[in-house]
Protein backbone atom coordinates (compact mmCIF):
# COMPACT_ATOMS: atom_id res chain seq x y z
CA UNK A 1 0.00 0.00 0.00
CA UNK A 2 2.86 2.37 0.87
CA UNK A 3 4.48 1.66 -2.46
CA UNK A 4 1.27 2.50 -4.28
CA UNK A 5 0.87 5.79 -2.37
CA UNK A 6 4.45 6.72 -3.23
CA UNK A 7 3.75 6.06 -6.92
CA UNK A 8 0.58 8.14 -6.78
CA UNK A 9 2.41 11.05 -5.16
CA UNK A 10 5.21 10.80 -7.70
CA UNK A 11 2.63 10.91 -10.47
CA UNK A 12 1.11 14.10 -9.08
CA UNK A 13 4.55 15.73 -8.76
CA UNK A 14 5.47 14.80 -12.33
CA UNK A 15 2.15 16.10 -13.60
CA UNK A 16 2.63 19.47 -11.92
CA UNK A 17 6.34 19.85 -12.64
CA UNK A 18 6.59 18.36 -16.08
CA UNK A 19 3.57 19.68 -17.96
CA UNK A 20 5.02 23.06 -18.93
CA UNK A 21 8.31 21.47 -19.90
CA UNK A 22 6.53 18.93 -22.10
CA UNK A 23 4.45 21.57 -23.82
CA UNK A 24 7.51 23.75 -24.45
CA UNK A 25 9.50 20.78 -25.75
CA UNK A 26 6.65 19.77 -28.04
CA UNK A 27 6.33 23.30 -29.38
CA UNK A 28 10.09 23.51 -30.07
CA UNK A 29 10.24 20.09 -31.75
CA UNK A 30 7.16 20.82 -33.83
CA UNK A 31 8.57 24.16 -34.95
CA UNK A 32 11.93 22.60 -35.86
CA UNK A 33 10.19 19.86 -37.83
CA UNK A 34 8.14 22.52 -39.57
CA UNK A 35 11.32 24.35 -40.55
CA UNK A 36 13.04 21.17 -41.74
CA UNK A 37 10.09 19.81 -43.70
CA UNK A 38 9.08 23.29 -44.79
CA UNK A 39 12.52 23.85 -46.29
CA UNK A 40 12.25 20.65 -48.33
CA UNK A 41 8.80 21.67 -49.57
CA UNK A 42 9.95 25.22 -50.38
CA UNK A 43 13.01 23.90 -52.27
CA UNK A 44 10.86 21.52 -54.30
CA UNK A 45 8.20 24.13 -55.05
CA UNK A 46 10.85 26.65 -56.05
CA UNK A 47 12.31 24.21 -58.58
CA UNK A 48 8.83 23.41 -59.91
CA UNK A 49 7.88 27.09 -60.20
CA UNK A 50 11.13 27.96 -61.98
CA UNK A 51 10.73 25.04 -64.36
CA UNK A 52 7.15 26.00 -65.22
CA UNK A 53 8.13 29.63 -65.76
CA UNK A 54 11.11 28.64 -67.92
CA UNK A 55 8.91 26.36 -70.02
CA UNK A 56 6.47 29.20 -70.75
CA UNK A 57 9.27 31.65 -71.56
CA UNK A 58 10.99 29.12 -73.81
CA UNK A 59 7.73 28.38 -75.61
CA UNK A 60 7.24 32.12 -76.27
CA UNK A 61 10.84 32.47 -77.51
CA UNK A 62 10.42 29.50 -79.85
CA UNK A 63 7.21 30.97 -81.26
CA UNK A 64 8.90 34.33 -81.95
CA UNK A 65 11.98 32.66 -83.43
CA UNK A 66 9.80 30.46 -85.64
CA UNK A 67 8.24 33.61 -87.14
CA UNK A 68 11.62 35.29 -87.61
CA UNK A 69 13.09 32.25 -89.35
CA UNK A 70 9.92 31.87 -91.40
CA UNK A 71 10.25 35.53 -92.48
CA UNK A 72 13.80 34.89 -93.73
CA UNK A 73 12.71 31.82 -95.64
CA UNK A 74 9.75 33.63 -97.20
CA UNK A 75 11.92 36.59 -98.22
CA UNK A 76 14.34 34.20 -99.87
CA UNK A 77 11.48 32.37 -101.54
CA UNK A 78 9.98 35.65 -102.86
CA UNK A 79 13.45 36.73 -104.07
CA UNK A 80 13.61 40.05 -102.23
CA UNK A 81 16.95 41.39 -103.58
CA UNK A 82 16.44 45.16 -103.62
CA UNK A 83 14.27 48.02 -102.43
CA UNK A 84 12.13 48.18 -105.52
CA UNK A 85 8.44 48.96 -105.12
CA UNK A 86 7.66 45.32 -105.88
CA UNK A 87 10.07 44.03 -103.24
CA UNK A 88 8.76 46.47 -100.62
CA UNK A 89 5.30 45.07 -101.26
CA UNK A 90 6.67 41.60 -100.75
CA UNK A 91 8.17 42.71 -97.42
CA UNK A 92 4.81 44.12 -96.37
CA UNK A 93 3.19 40.83 -97.27
CA UNK A 94 5.65 38.98 -95.01
CA UNK A 95 5.03 41.36 -92.07
CA UNK A 96 1.25 41.05 -92.37
CA UNK A 97 1.43 37.31 -91.82
CA UNK A 98 3.59 37.45 -88.67
CA UNK A 99 2.23 38.41 -85.27
CA UNK A 100 5.55 39.15 -83.61
CA UNK A 101 7.46 40.58 -86.58
CA UNK A 102 7.01 44.34 -86.29
CA UNK A 103 8.90 45.28 -89.46
CA UNK A 104 11.28 43.83 -92.01
CA UNK A 105 13.96 45.68 -93.97
CA UNK A 106 16.54 45.35 -96.73
CA UNK A 107 20.28 46.05 -96.16
CA UNK A 108 23.00 47.15 -98.50
CA UNK A 109 26.51 46.87 -97.06
CA UNK A 110 25.17 46.89 -93.51
CA UNK A 111 23.00 49.95 -94.13
CA UNK A 112 19.22 49.75 -93.80
CA UNK A 113 17.82 51.11 -97.10
CA UNK A 114 14.13 50.33 -96.84
CA UNK A 115 11.54 48.61 -94.65
CA UNK A 116 8.05 47.25 -95.14
CA UNK A 117 6.52 49.92 -92.92
CA UNK A 118 8.70 52.92 -93.93
CA UNK A 119 9.31 52.17 -97.61
CA UNK A 120 12.49 53.81 -98.89
CA UNK A 121 14.21 55.46 -95.98
CA UNK A 122 15.04 59.14 -96.32
CA UNK A 123 17.71 58.63 -93.69
CA UNK A 124 19.68 55.48 -94.28
CA UNK A 125 20.51 53.67 -91.01
CA UNK A 126 23.91 52.24 -90.33
CA UNK A 127 23.56 49.23 -88.00
CA UNK A 128 26.00 48.96 -85.11
CA UNK A 129 28.21 45.91 -84.65
CA UNK A 130 26.02 42.90 -83.77
CA UNK A 131 25.73 41.86 -80.16
CA UNK A 132 25.79 38.19 -81.05
CA UNK A 133 26.29 35.97 -84.11
CA UNK A 134 25.41 32.31 -84.48
CA UNK A 135 27.36 29.70 -86.46
CA UNK A 136 24.56 29.88 -89.07
CA UNK A 137 25.41 33.57 -89.60
CA UNK A 138 22.41 34.97 -87.82
CA UNK A 139 23.32 38.35 -86.36
CA UNK A 140 21.54 39.92 -83.40
CA UNK A 141 21.25 43.56 -82.48
CA UNK A 142 19.67 44.14 -79.06
CA UNK A 143 18.03 47.19 -77.48
CA UNK A 144 18.18 49.40 -80.57
CA UNK A 145 16.72 52.89 -80.09
CA UNK A 146 16.14 54.61 -83.41
CA UNK A 147 13.06 56.68 -84.21
CA UNK A 148 13.39 55.80 -87.87
CA UNK A 149 12.16 52.32 -87.10
CA UNK A 150 10.00 52.75 -84.01
CA UNK A 151 9.43 54.80 -80.91
CA UNK A 152 10.01 51.65 -78.85
CA UNK A 153 13.15 49.72 -78.09
CA UNK A 154 13.59 47.08 -80.76
CA UNK A 155 15.68 44.02 -81.54
CA UNK A 156 16.99 43.22 -84.99
CA UNK A 157 17.87 39.82 -86.39
CA UNK A 158 19.86 39.79 -89.64
CA UNK A 159 20.41 37.04 -92.16
CA UNK A 160 22.16 38.11 -95.35
CA UNK A 161 20.49 41.32 -96.63
CA UNK A 162 17.25 40.82 -94.74
CA UNK A 163 16.71 42.31 -91.25
CA UNK A 164 13.72 41.29 -89.14
CA UNK A 165 12.65 43.85 -86.55
CA UNK A 166 10.88 42.70 -83.36
CA UNK A 167 9.67 44.72 -80.40
CA UNK A 168 11.04 44.21 -76.94
CA UNK A 169 7.40 43.99 -75.79
CA UNK A 170 7.01 40.46 -77.16
CA UNK A 171 8.15 39.27 -73.71
CA UNK A 172 6.12 41.88 -71.87
CA UNK A 173 3.95 39.31 -70.10
CA UNK A 174 7.09 38.03 -68.38
CA UNK A 175 8.39 41.48 -67.50
CA UNK A 176 5.11 42.87 -66.18
CA UNK A 177 4.68 40.03 -63.71
CA UNK A 178 8.22 39.23 -62.60
CA UNK A 179 8.67 36.01 -60.59
CA UNK A 180 10.37 35.79 -57.19
CA UNK A 181 13.56 34.54 -58.82
CA UNK A 182 16.02 35.76 -61.45
CA UNK A 183 15.78 34.52 -65.02
CA UNK A 184 17.34 35.12 -68.40
CA UNK A 185 16.80 33.98 -71.98
CA UNK A 186 20.31 33.66 -73.35
CA UNK A 187 22.48 31.82 -75.80
CA UNK A 188 23.33 28.26 -74.87
CA UNK A 189 26.67 29.32 -73.47
CA UNK A 190 25.01 32.11 -71.49
CA UNK A 191 27.20 34.77 -73.09
CA UNK A 192 24.46 36.68 -74.92
CA UNK A 193 21.28 37.69 -73.09
CA UNK A 194 18.11 38.23 -75.09
CA UNK A 195 15.78 38.82 -72.14
CA UNK A 196 16.32 38.89 -68.39
CA UNK A 197 14.86 39.99 -65.06
CA UNK A 198 17.78 42.32 -64.28
CA UNK A 199 18.61 40.38 -61.04
CA UNK A 200 16.07 42.15 -58.87
CA UNK A 201 15.90 39.63 -56.00
CA UNK A 202 17.51 41.13 -52.87
CA UNK A 203 17.30 40.53 -49.11
CA UNK A 204 18.59 42.30 -46.04
CA UNK A 205 21.96 41.39 -44.54
CA UNK A 206 20.22 39.73 -41.60
CA UNK A 207 18.09 37.47 -43.80
CA UNK A 208 21.10 36.66 -45.95
CA UNK A 209 22.69 35.05 -42.88
CA UNK A 210 19.74 32.69 -42.32
CA UNK A 211 19.93 29.09 -43.63
CA UNK A 212 19.17 29.04 -47.34
CA UNK A 213 19.81 27.21 -50.58
CA UNK A 214 20.46 28.30 -54.17
CA UNK A 215 17.97 26.78 -56.61
CA UNK A 216 18.92 27.01 -60.29
CA UNK A 217 17.42 25.56 -63.46
CA UNK A 218 18.40 25.48 -67.13
CA UNK A 219 16.04 24.49 -69.94
CA UNK A 220 17.21 24.70 -73.56
CA UNK A 221 15.29 24.88 -76.80
CA UNK A 222 15.28 21.70 -78.83
CA UNK A 223 15.21 23.72 -82.08
CA UNK A 224 17.36 26.77 -81.50
CA UNK A 225 20.55 27.97 -79.87
CA UNK A 226 19.27 29.48 -76.64
CA UNK A 227 18.26 28.40 -73.14
CA UNK A 228 16.31 29.77 -70.22
CA UNK A 229 18.35 30.09 -67.04
CA UNK A 230 16.73 30.68 -63.64
CA UNK A 231 18.32 31.33 -60.31
CA UNK A 232 16.96 31.85 -56.82
CA UNK A 233 19.90 32.68 -54.54
CA UNK A 234 17.91 32.67 -51.29
CA UNK A 235 15.51 29.74 -51.10
CA UNK A 236 14.12 28.40 -47.84
CA UNK A 237 11.37 28.63 -45.28
CA UNK A 238 12.81 31.87 -43.89
CA UNK A 239 12.43 33.61 -47.25
CA UNK A 240 8.71 33.20 -47.71
CA UNK A 241 6.34 36.01 -46.78
CA UNK A 242 7.16 37.23 -43.26
CA UNK A 243 3.53 37.35 -42.15
CA UNK A 244 2.89 33.84 -43.47
CA UNK A 245 6.07 32.54 -41.83
CA UNK A 246 5.07 34.02 -38.47
CA UNK A 247 1.55 32.57 -38.74
CA UNK A 248 2.81 29.10 -39.69
CA UNK A 249 5.42 29.14 -36.93
CA UNK A 250 2.76 30.03 -34.37
CA UNK A 251 0.37 27.41 -35.76
CA UNK A 252 2.88 24.54 -35.66
CA UNK A 253 4.23 25.50 -32.24
CA UNK A 254 0.65 25.46 -30.89
CA UNK A 255 -0.02 22.11 -32.59
CA UNK A 256 3.21 20.73 -31.14
CA UNK A 257 2.28 21.97 -27.69
CA UNK A 258 -1.18 20.40 -27.93
CA UNK A 259 0.22 17.07 -29.12
CA UNK A 260 2.73 17.08 -26.26
CA UNK A 261 -0.07 17.94 -23.85
CA UNK A 262 -2.07 14.93 -25.07
CA UNK A 263 0.98 12.62 -24.99
CA UNK A 264 1.89 13.81 -21.51
CA UNK A 265 -1.53 13.09 -20.08
CA UNK A 266 -1.79 9.79 -21.92
CA UNK A 267 1.61 8.80 -20.56
CA UNK A 268 0.69 10.01 -17.09
CA UNK A 269 -2.65 8.25 -17.29
CA UNK A 270 -0.93 5.02 -18.33
CA UNK A 271 0.93 5.08 -15.01
CA UNK A 272 -2.12 5.53 -12.80
CA UNK A 273 -3.29 2.46 -10.94
CA UNK A 274 -6.82 2.91 -12.30
CA UNK A 275 -5.66 2.85 -15.91
CA UNK A 276 -3.25 -0.04 -15.37
CA UNK A 277 -5.96 -2.07 -13.65
CA UNK A 278 -8.38 -1.36 -16.48
CA UNK A 279 -5.78 -2.56 -18.99
CA UNK A 280 -5.04 -5.62 -16.87
CA UNK A 281 -8.71 -6.56 -16.81
CA UNK A 282 -9.06 -5.99 -20.56
CA UNK A 283 -5.90 -7.97 -21.35
CA UNK A 284 -6.80 -10.68 -18.81
CA UNK A 285 -3.69 -10.06 -16.73
CA UNK A 286 -5.54 -10.84 -13.51
CA UNK A 287 -5.20 -14.40 -12.25
CA UNK A 288 -6.85 -16.64 -9.71
CA UNK A 289 -5.66 -18.57 -6.68
CA UNK A 290 -7.64 -20.97 -4.55
CA UNK A 291 -7.36 -21.37 -0.77
CA UNK A 292 -8.40 -24.80 0.44
CA UNK A 293 -10.96 -25.12 3.27
CA UNK A 294 -10.51 -28.18 5.49
CA UNK A 295 -12.69 -30.08 7.92
CA UNK A 296 -11.32 -29.73 11.46
CA UNK A 297 -11.99 -33.36 12.37
CA UNK A 298 -10.32 -35.06 9.38
CA UNK A 299 -8.10 -32.27 8.02
CA UNK A 300 -9.33 -33.17 4.54
CA UNK A 301 -10.04 -30.55 1.90
CA UNK A 302 -13.77 -30.05 1.37
CA UNK A 303 -13.75 -26.83 -0.67
CA UNK A 304 -11.91 -23.83 -2.05
CA UNK A 305 -12.37 -20.10 -1.94
CA UNK A 306 -11.48 -18.41 -5.22
CA UNK A 307 -9.26 -15.35 -4.73
CA UNK A 308 -8.43 -12.90 -7.51
CA UNK A 309 -4.86 -11.60 -7.76
CA UNK A 310 -3.10 -8.85 -9.66
CA UNK A 311 0.64 -8.34 -9.95
CA UNK A 312 1.52 -5.15 -11.80
CA UNK A 313 4.87 -4.19 -13.29
CA UNK A 314 4.69 -0.74 -11.67
CA UNK A 315 2.76 -1.31 -8.44
CA UNK A 316 3.79 -4.88 -7.69
CA UNK A 317 1.40 -7.24 -5.93
CA UNK A 318 -1.73 -5.18 -5.34
CA UNK A 319 -4.18 -5.96 -2.56
CA UNK A 320 -7.46 -7.42 -3.91
CA UNK A 321 -9.42 -5.21 -1.52
CA UNK A 322 -7.78 -2.16 -3.10
CA UNK A 323 -8.17 -3.05 -6.76
CA UNK A 324 -11.69 -4.42 -6.30
CA UNK A 325 -12.67 -1.05 -4.79
CA UNK A 326 -10.95 0.75 -7.68
CA UNK A 327 -12.87 -1.32 -10.21
CA UNK A 328 -16.14 -0.48 -8.44
CA UNK A 329 -15.39 3.24 -8.27
CA UNK A 330 -14.46 3.29 -11.95
CA UNK A 331 -17.45 1.22 -13.08
CA UNK A 332 -15.75 -1.85 -14.50
CA UNK A 333 -16.18 -4.27 -11.60
CA UNK A 334 -18.66 -6.19 -13.77
CA UNK A 335 -15.76 -7.24 -16.02
CA UNK A 336 -13.77 -8.37 -12.98
CA UNK A 337 -16.74 -10.38 -11.73
CA UNK A 338 -17.25 -12.07 -15.10
CA UNK A 339 -13.53 -12.88 -15.31
CA UNK A 340 -13.46 -14.46 -11.84
CA UNK A 341 -16.52 -16.67 -12.36
CA UNK A 342 -15.73 -17.71 -15.93
CA UNK A 343 -12.10 -18.52 -15.13
CA UNK A 344 -12.79 -20.33 -11.85
CA UNK A 345 -15.47 -22.59 -13.35
CA UNK A 346 -13.25 -23.36 -16.33
CA UNK A 347 -10.17 -24.12 -14.22
CA UNK A 348 -11.93 -26.30 -11.59
CA UNK A 349 -14.65 -27.95 -13.67
CA UNK A 350 -12.82 -31.31 -13.81
CA UNK A 351 -12.07 -31.41 -10.08
CA UNK A 352 -15.59 -30.40 -9.06
CA UNK A 353 -17.36 -32.69 -11.52
CA UNK A 354 -15.27 -35.65 -10.35
CA UNK A 355 -15.56 -34.84 -6.62
CA UNK A 356 -19.19 -34.04 -5.83
CA UNK A 357 -18.47 -33.36 -2.15
CA UNK A 358 -16.14 -30.49 -2.99
CA UNK A 359 -17.44 -26.93 -3.29
CA UNK A 360 -16.21 -23.62 -4.65
CA UNK A 361 -16.75 -20.38 -2.70
CA UNK A 362 -17.21 -17.20 -4.72
CA UNK A 363 -17.31 -13.73 -3.16
CA UNK A 364 -20.10 -11.57 -4.47
CA UNK A 365 -20.73 -7.86 -4.27
CA UNK A 366 -23.40 -5.23 -4.87
CA UNK A 367 -23.12 -5.78 -8.62
CA UNK A 368 -24.14 -9.43 -8.42
CA UNK A 369 -26.85 -8.82 -5.82
CA UNK A 370 -28.48 -6.07 -7.89
CA UNK A 371 -28.22 -7.93 -11.18
CA UNK A 372 -31.57 -9.70 -11.67
CA UNK A 373 -30.08 -12.08 -14.25
CA UNK A 374 -27.02 -13.07 -12.22
CA UNK A 375 -28.45 -16.13 -10.46
CA UNK A 376 -30.07 -17.64 -13.55
CA UNK A 377 -26.98 -17.02 -15.68
CA UNK A 378 -24.68 -18.49 -13.05
CA UNK A 379 -26.92 -21.54 -12.76
CA UNK A 380 -26.69 -22.12 -16.52
CA UNK A 381 -22.90 -21.69 -16.47
CA UNK A 382 -22.44 -24.12 -13.60
CA UNK A 383 -24.60 -26.78 -15.24
CA UNK A 384 -22.86 -26.34 -18.60
CA UNK A 385 -19.61 -27.39 -16.87
CA UNK A 386 -21.33 -30.44 -15.32
CA UNK A 387 -21.08 -28.97 -11.83
CA UNK A 388 -23.91 -29.14 -9.28
CA UNK A 389 -25.30 -25.83 -8.04
CA UNK A 390 -24.92 -27.11 -4.43
CA UNK A 391 -21.17 -27.16 -5.09
CA UNK A 392 -21.13 -23.37 -5.48
CA UNK A 393 -21.12 -21.27 -2.33
CA UNK A 394 -21.89 -17.56 -2.65
CA UNK A 395 -20.21 -15.51 0.08
CA UNK A 396 -21.89 -12.24 1.09
CA UNK A 397 -19.55 -10.12 3.15
CA UNK A 398 -20.68 -8.19 6.21
CA UNK A 399 -18.86 -5.18 4.75
CA UNK A 400 -21.28 -4.95 1.85
CA UNK A 401 -23.17 -1.68 1.50
CA UNK A 402 -26.54 -3.10 0.60
CA UNK A 403 -30.01 -3.14 2.15
CA UNK A 404 -31.31 -6.08 4.15
CA UNK A 405 -34.23 -6.48 1.74
CA UNK A 406 -32.02 -6.85 -1.34
CA UNK A 407 -29.74 -9.34 0.40
CA UNK A 408 -32.68 -11.39 1.64
CA UNK A 409 -34.30 -11.55 -1.82
CA UNK A 410 -31.01 -12.46 -3.44
CA UNK A 411 -30.37 -15.24 -0.90
CA UNK A 412 -33.83 -16.76 -1.39
CA UNK A 413 -33.48 -16.78 -5.17
CA UNK A 414 -30.00 -18.30 -4.94
CA UNK A 415 -31.14 -21.07 -2.60
CA UNK A 416 -34.08 -21.86 -4.89
CA UNK A 417 -31.51 -22.60 -7.60
CA UNK A 418 -29.60 -24.83 -5.17
CA UNK A 419 -26.69 -22.53 -4.34
CA UNK A 420 -25.23 -22.36 -0.82
CA UNK A 421 -25.20 -18.96 0.94
CA UNK A 422 -22.43 -17.92 3.33
CA UNK A 423 -22.13 -14.85 5.58
CA UNK A 424 -18.52 -13.78 5.16
CA UNK A 425 -16.25 -11.68 7.45
CA UNK A 426 -18.63 -11.98 10.40
CA UNK A 427 -17.65 -9.60 13.16
CA UNK A 428 -16.15 -6.89 10.92
CA UNK A 429 -19.13 -5.23 9.30
CA UNK A 430 -22.71 -4.19 9.79
CA UNK A 431 -24.64 -7.47 10.09
CA UNK A 432 -26.99 -7.76 13.06
CA UNK A 433 -29.44 -10.11 14.74
CA UNK A 434 -31.92 -9.56 11.89
CA UNK A 435 -29.38 -10.86 9.35
CA UNK A 436 -28.70 -13.99 11.40
CA UNK A 437 -32.33 -14.69 12.20
CA UNK A 438 -34.14 -13.80 8.98
CA UNK A 439 -31.66 -14.48 6.16
CA UNK A 440 -31.30 -18.18 5.61
CA UNK A 441 -27.51 -18.42 5.61
CA UNK A 442 -26.09 -21.93 5.31
CA UNK A 443 -22.74 -20.93 6.74
CA UNK A 444 -21.07 -18.25 8.84
CA UNK A 445 -17.42 -17.38 8.24
CA UNK A 446 -15.70 -15.88 11.25
CA UNK A 447 -13.07 -13.27 10.46
CA UNK A 448 -9.47 -13.50 11.67
CA UNK A 449 -10.44 -10.83 14.21
CA UNK A 450 -12.64 -13.44 15.89
CA UNK A 451 -9.75 -15.92 16.22
CA UNK A 452 -7.53 -13.25 17.75
CA UNK A 453 -10.29 -12.40 20.22
CA UNK A 454 -10.45 -15.98 21.51
CA UNK A 455 -6.83 -15.68 22.67
CA UNK A 456 -7.10 -12.15 24.04
CA UNK A 457 -7.38 -12.26 27.85
CA UNK A 458 -9.24 -8.99 27.96
CA UNK A 459 -11.95 -9.91 25.40
CA UNK A 460 -11.80 -13.70 25.60
CA UNK A 461 -15.05 -14.18 27.55
CA UNK A 462 -16.98 -11.99 25.13
CA UNK A 463 -15.81 -13.91 22.06
CA UNK A 464 -16.37 -17.29 23.67
CA UNK A 465 -19.92 -16.29 24.58
CA UNK A 466 -20.50 -15.05 21.03
CA UNK A 467 -19.08 -18.27 19.59
CA UNK A 468 -21.39 -20.37 21.77
CA UNK A 469 -24.36 -18.31 20.66
CA UNK A 470 -23.45 -18.70 16.98
CA UNK A 471 -22.96 -22.43 17.42
CA UNK A 472 -26.57 -22.79 18.58
CA UNK A 473 -27.82 -21.46 15.24
CA UNK A 474 -27.03 -24.86 13.69
CA UNK A 475 -25.05 -23.25 10.89
CA UNK A 476 -21.76 -24.44 9.53
CA UNK A 477 -18.95 -22.32 10.93
CA UNK A 478 -15.74 -21.52 9.06
CA UNK A 479 -12.81 -20.03 10.94
CA UNK A 480 -10.71 -17.77 8.69
CA UNK A 481 -7.09 -16.86 9.26
CA UNK A 482 -6.05 -19.92 11.29
CA UNK A 483 -2.26 -19.78 11.36
CA UNK A 484 -1.08 -21.72 14.42
CA UNK A 485 -1.47 -25.12 16.00
CA UNK A 486 -2.95 -23.59 19.18
CA UNK A 487 -5.67 -21.93 17.14
CA UNK A 488 -6.42 -25.19 15.37
CA UNK A 489 -6.60 -27.19 18.64
CA UNK A 490 -8.97 -24.70 20.23
CA UNK A 491 -11.32 -24.85 17.25
CA UNK A 492 -11.14 -28.66 17.08
CA UNK A 493 -11.85 -29.03 20.79
CA UNK A 494 -14.77 -26.64 20.62
CA UNK A 495 -16.41 -28.48 17.73
CA UNK A 496 -14.62 -30.97 15.49
CA UNK A 497 -17.15 -30.31 12.73
CA UNK A 498 -15.98 -26.72 12.29
CA UNK A 499 -14.26 -25.79 9.04
CA UNK A 500 -10.88 -24.12 8.89
CA UNK A 501 -9.33 -21.82 6.32
CA UNK A 502 -5.86 -20.42 6.88
CA UNK A 503 -2.14 -20.67 6.45
CA UNK A 504 -1.86 -23.36 9.11
CA UNK A 505 -3.01 -25.83 6.48
CA UNK A 506 -2.74 -24.07 3.11
CA UNK A 507 -1.99 -20.72 1.60
CA UNK A 508 -3.82 -19.75 -1.57
CA UNK A 509 -2.55 -21.86 -4.48
CA UNK A 510 -2.60 -21.59 -8.27
CA UNK A 511 -4.80 -24.06 -10.08
CA UNK A 512 -1.85 -26.25 -11.08
CA UNK A 513 -1.01 -26.85 -7.40
CA UNK A 514 -4.67 -27.52 -6.58
CA UNK A 515 -4.79 -30.20 -9.26
CA UNK A 516 -1.72 -31.87 -7.74
CA UNK A 517 -3.64 -32.21 -4.46
CA UNK A 518 -6.17 -34.40 -6.27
Amino acid sequence: MLRILVHLNEGIDVKIYGLKRWILLGAVISTLLFYLIGNVVVYKNAAVDQHEYSTKLLKQADTVTDQIVSSFHLADHLKVTSCSSDNIQKLRYIVSGSRYVEDIGFLENGIMVCTANQGLLKEKVQLPPPNFETPKKYKFYSNIKNRVFSKEVIDITQSGNIAVITSDSIFGQFSYFPPNFNYKLASSDGMHIFQDSKNTIEYSKFKSLLPHKIVSTKICSTKYFYCVFTNKPFTGIFFINDTLLAALTLFFSVIGGLVSYIIFFKKHKSKTIEYRLMRAVKDKKLYLEYQPIVLSKTKEIIGFEVLVRWKDRVYGQVSPELFINISEENYFYDKVSVFIIDTALQELKDILSENRNLYLSININNFEINNPKFISKLSQQVKSHHILTRQIKLEITEKINESFTCINLFSKKAKEEGFVISLDDFGTGVSNIQWLSEIDFDEIKLDKLFINGLFDDKNKLFFISLLNAISKLNKKIVFEGVESEDEYKYIYEHNSSNLIQGWYFYKSLPVAEIKKLF
